[in-house]
C-alpha cells in the first residue's frame, strides 16, 4: 500500500479597489499562471477569470511546497 497526498487549494485573487482591469486579458492571465506552476512545484487545475476585476484558480500542489510560497511566487510573476 501506498501513500497519496493530493493537496488542491481554491484561490481567488482580487484586484486593487475591484477595479476591472483584467478585462480582455484573460488569456494572458492564464499563462502568466500556468507558467509560473511549470517550475513552481504546483498545478493549475482549472481557472476562471470573472467580471474582470477577479481570478479564480484551483491549484494542486505537491506536499513539499507550502501555500505562501505558491501565492507569493503567483503575485510576483503576474
Amino acid at each position: 500500500m501506498s501513500n497519496l497526498t493530493r493537496l488542491d487549494y481554491h484561490f481567488v485573487f482580487v484586484t486593487k479597489y475591484r477595479k476591472k482591469v483584467l478585462l480582455g486579458l484573460e488569456s494572458d492571465v492564464e499563462r502568466a499562471f500556468r507558467a509560473a506552476a511549470a517550475g513552481g512545484g504546483f498545478e493549475v487545475l482549472e481557472f476562471s477569470c470573472d467580471l474582470g476585476d477577479h481570478v479564480h484558480v484551483v491549484l494542486r500542489l505537491s506536499p513539499n511546497v507550502s501555500v505562501s510560497q505558491v501565492v507569493r511566487r503567483l503575485k510576483q510573476l503576474t
